[in-house]
C-alpha cells in the first residue's frame, strides 16, 4: 500500500494544509474498473483514530429536510458497489462516513436501508424481467451507466423528475451533470456525488522520470494553457526514446475513439434537456476526425489495452496512460513516480473536457415503484447526506493515504474539473437506433475518411421513432 510516512504534528499540519487547499474544490470517489468481472472494488479502507478522522457523526445536514416515520420499512438499494453503500460501523474514514450517513437516514425516516450487492449481469438478467413483471426488485439501483442504459431501453426506469421530494435544482446536486443527462424533460440516470461520477473522469497519468528525461512536463504545459493534442503527440514522440511506447489507453479501439471525440466538447444532441432529440451534426466533424486519426495512428501509441495497459504503465514501460481517474490507487501501489494532468484539449483555442463515459456509476429508480413519495424522500436524503459526509470522508482518505505532496493533490483536483457527459454516448451502449446516428456513424466516417453526419439512410427513420418512443 502506498502510504505517507508522516508522524506526529508534522502530519497533522500537512493534512490541514492540503485539506484547506483541496476542499475548496468538489468531491471525489472510488471505483476500480480494471479488476476483471468482480464487482467494483475500492482502495484499502484504512483504520485511523477519531482525532484524525474528524467528526462525521452530526446529522445536521439532514435538518433542512422534513422527516417521516416509515415504521422500520425496508428501502432496497441494489448496487454493484458494496463498499460505497454497505458499512457496519467500521473504523476507516470511508466506512465511518458511510455508516453515519446510513444511520442518520434510518433515524430520520425510521427506515432500514437494505443494501444488496450484486453484478451488472445480474441486474440485466434478473432485474429487467422482475421489473417488467411489476415486482419490487429495488427502490434504488446504483450501477454503471451502461447497465442502467440497458434498463432504460427496456423501459424499466422511472423519470426522476416525476418523483416527489426529489429536487434536481438543489445546491447539493451537480446541475451541469443533471442537465447533460436529461432529454426533453426525461431524467432516467442521476450522475453526481451519490455515484461519485467525477472519480470516473478520464485523465492522463504520466511517468515523472521519463518526463524529466525529455525536459517536458505536461502539467506545466497545462497550467500555461498549452496542453493540447499537438503538445501531447510531441511529448509522446520524445518519451518513446526512453520507454517502449509514448502512451497507452485502457480503452479498446471504438471506446478510445469516443473518448478522443469527447475532448472536442461536442455533444451529439447538443443541449437537449428540454428539447426533443434531433439528428446530430457537427460542421467541422471531418477536421476533428482527421486530428483524432493522427493520435490513433501515432507510432508512439502502444498496443496494450485494459489491465495490460495499466500494468505496462505501472512497470514503467509507457510514458503516459490515458484512462479513468479511478486507476490512481493501482498506480500508487506500483511505486513509480507519477503525475497526472487533464485530457488534452483539441487545439490551443478550445477548452479542456474531462470525459465521463458509460463505465461511470449512476443512480436510477425502477419503473415499478409503488410509493413514489417514499422513494423520493429517501433518494433526496441520500443525495444531500452523501455530499455532506461521504464525499468528505473520501477526500480525507485520499489526502491522508495517497497524495505524496500538495502538487499531486492539486493535480488530481484538476482532473475532476470540466466534466463532460454526453448522454448520446451513454445511451448508445444500449439503444442501437441512437448508436446508429452517433457512435456507429463516427466509426464509419473515421474508417472511411469521410465527413460524419452526412449519411443516415434508413437509420434516420429508425432513430426518430426511437427518440419519440423513449423521449418524446
Amino acid at each position: 500500500m502506498y502510504l505517507l510516512n508522516f508522524t506526529g504534528m508534522f502530519k497533522k499540519v500537512f493534512l490541514l494544509f492540503l485539506a484547506f487547499s483541496i476542499f475548496a474544490f468538489s468531491s471525489c470517489g472510488f471505483e476500480d474498473e480494471y479488476s476483471g468481472d468482480s464487482p467494483s472494488s475500492r482502495p484499502p479502507l484504512n483504520v485511523v483514530s477519531e482525532e484524525e478522522s474528524g467528526d462525521n457523526n452530526s446529522d445536521s445536514w439532514l435538518d433542512e429536510i422534513e422527516g417521516f416515520n416509515y415504521n422500520q420499512r425496508d428501502f432496497i438499494i441494489v448496487t454493484t458497489d458494496g463498499e460505497y453503500f454497505e458499512a457496519e460501523g467500521g473504523s476507516s474514514l470511508i466506512e465511518k462516513a458511510v455508516f453515519n450517513r446510513n444511520d442518520a437516514i434510518e433515524t430520520k425516516f425510521n427506515v432500514k436501508l437494505d443494501i444488496r450487492v450484486t453484478t451488472d449481469d445480474e441486474i440485466i438478467q434478473n432485474g429487467i424481467p422482475a421489473i417488467k413483471r411489476g415486482e419490487r426488485y429495488a427502490d434504488l439501483i446504483v450501477a454503471s451507466a451502461n447497465t442502467l442504459a440497458s434498463l432504460a431501453e427496456a423501459e424499466c426506469l422511472t423519470n426522476l423528475n416525476t418523483l416527489p421530494f426529489f429536487d434536481k435544482t438543489a445546491e447539493y446536486m451537480n446541475g451541469e451533470l443533471v442537465s447533460s443527462s436529461e432529454i426533453n424533460g426525461k431524467l432516467y440516470l442521476l450522475f453526481g456525488s451519490l455515484a461519485q461520477t467525477e472519480y470516473s473522469a478520464w485523465c492522463v497519468f504520466y511517468n515523472d522520470e521519463i518526463a524529466k528525461k525529455t525536459g517536458i512536463d505536461p502539467f506545466s504545459l497545462y497550467k500555461e494553457g498549452k496542453w493540447d493534442w499537438k503538445a501531447f503527440l510531441e511529448f509522446s514522440d520524445y518519451a518513446s526514446k526512453y520507454a517502449e511506447n509514448g502512451f497507452l489507453s485502457v480503452a479498446e479501439d471504438d471506446d478510445f475513439l469516443n473518448a478522443l471525440w469527447a475532448t472536442t466538447g461536442n455533444k451529439f444532441f447538443g443541449e437537449c434537456s428540454n428539447t426533443a432529440l434531433s439528428l446530430p451534426t457537427v460542421e467541422n466533424g471531418k477536421e476533428i476526425l482527421s486530428s483524432i486519426r493522427k493520435i490513433i495512428k501515432s507510432e508512439a501509441f502502444g498496443k496494450e489495452h485494459g489491465v495490460s495497459a495499466l500494468e505496462a504503465f505501472a512497470d514503467g514501460k509507457s510514458a503516459m496512460l490515458l484512462c479513468r481517474r479511478n486507476a490512481v490507487y493501482q498506480i500508487c501501489e506500483s511505486g513509480i513516480e507519477w503525475s497526472a494532468v487533464p485530457m488534452p484539449k483539441m487545439d490551443g483555442e478550445s477548452n479542456h473536457y474531462s470525459y465521463v463515459d458509460g463505465e461511470a456509476f449512476a443512480t436510477a429508480v425502477p419503473s415499478c415503484v409503488s410509493d413514489s413519495d417514499f422513494v423520493g424522500r429517501i433518494l433526496n436524503a441520500l443525495c444531500i447526506s452523501t455530499e455532506k459526509t461521504v464525499t468528505k470522508g473520501i477526500g480525507l482518505n485520499e489526502l491522508y493515504y495517497y497524495w505524496s505532496d500538495n502538487e499531486t493533490a492539486l493535480q488530481m483536483e484538476e482532473t475532476k474539473k470540466n466534466l463532460h457527459l454526453d448522454i448520446g454516448l451513454v445511451y448508445s451502449s444500449a439503444f442501437k437506433d441512437i448508436a446508429a446516428v452517433t457512435t456507429e456513424n463516427i466509426k464509419t466516417a473515421f474508417n472511411a475518411g469521410i465527413s460524419p453526419f452526412q449519411f443516415y439512410h434508413s437509420t434516420k427513420n429508425q432513430f426518430l421513432l426511437c427518440a419519440e418512443k423513449y423521449f418524446g
